[in-house]
């Protein structure tokens, strides 16, 4: 009986999304869409919460599903906030919390991977590398780096873009290496500096995703100052909020633009590996 009325939830809400996408547009239907309903058990979900940053705070961390329903509106739609809801809803069923995914066949297939990968008990982790390379924006652009955009970038054409940051009195930072578990963000900090305030300083968050086997996607928050206390809670203001998708030996980066300085953030993947979650401690 349980099963029958969780079935017939499930296909009123499916059914109600096909209506709202069909009514969007009367003169250009819609592209056709695939559709996945993808349960999130208890179990696997308690796996990825988080204990609150600081009790006293009363700031409840966000909760699993609805970070990974966030991530993947990101990546299947971009900053298109009303389709990413269309995209990709939380619901529930009596086998436990589920994600509602209506995209494309590609998107549908990522979403049941990351939900599979998730589901290992050693899930995919990623060594990473974050630089932030500071120069003229007038340079930035003729190396044809559009604000905001995430592009692929070689260690030939990173190292040139160093060069020319270098013969321009631009500026190189190697932020720390870190290894990144999936839902477990991570904060990282440029170097403090004499003579800039620490409202100036500028400071990276991240979390990442396991896509398959050999994918991940990294949702990043850059900000000058404070972060949220709470690591879960996505910041007021940013620079850049990207969210890139590397493969073991692949590097992506994104420009920042701040009057006529650019500021370019680079992440690498330097190793995939499987192994056991660390402590909701250790983040």
């Amino acid at each position: 009986m349980g099963t029958t009325r969780c079935a017939a939830v499930l296909l009123v809400l499916v059914g109600a999304a096909f209506a709202q996408e069909g009514g969007k547009d009367k003169e250009a239907p819609p592209a056709k869409r695939a559709t996945r309903v993808l349960v999130l058990e208890p179990s696997v979900l308690q796996r990825y919460e988080l204990p609150p940053a600081d009790p006293k705070a009363e700031i409840e961390p966000v909760e699993v599903g609805e970070r990974l329903a966030a991530t993947l509106r990101l990546m299947f739609c971009g900053e298109d906030v009303a389709a990413g809801a269309r995209a990709v809803r939380t619901a529930r069923s009596t086998r436990g919390p589920a994600l509602l995914v209506m995209s494309t066949a590609e998107d549908v297939a990522v979403a049941q991977a990351v939900t599979e990968q998730l589901r290992k008990e050693e899930p995919l982790q990623a060594r990473l590398q974050v630089s932030l390379v500071a120069l003229p924006l007038s340079l930035a652009r003729e190396s044809g780096l559009e604000k905001g955009v995430a592009v692929p970038v070689d260690e030939a054409k990173l190292q040139a873009l160093m060069r020319l940051a270098a013969k321009h009195a631009g500026e190189l930072r190697n932020l720390p290496e870190v290894t990144a578990s999936p839902l477990r963000p991570f904060d990282l900090a440029a170097a403090a500096r004499d003579g800039v305030p620490e409202a100036q300083r500028l400071r990276v968050r991240g979390e990442m995703l396991p896509i398959g086997a050999a994918e991940v996607a990294v949702r990043v928050h850059m900000v000058r100052g404070a972060l949220p206390a709470e690591p879960t809670c996505t910041p007021d203001k940013a620079l850049l909020q990207p969210i890139v998708r590397l493969e073991a030996g692949k590097a992506v980066m994104v420009m920042a633009v701040e009057g006529e300085v650019a500021t370019v953030l680079v992440v690498r993947c330097v190793e995939l590996a499987n192994a056991p979650l660390p402590p909701p401690d250790k983040r």
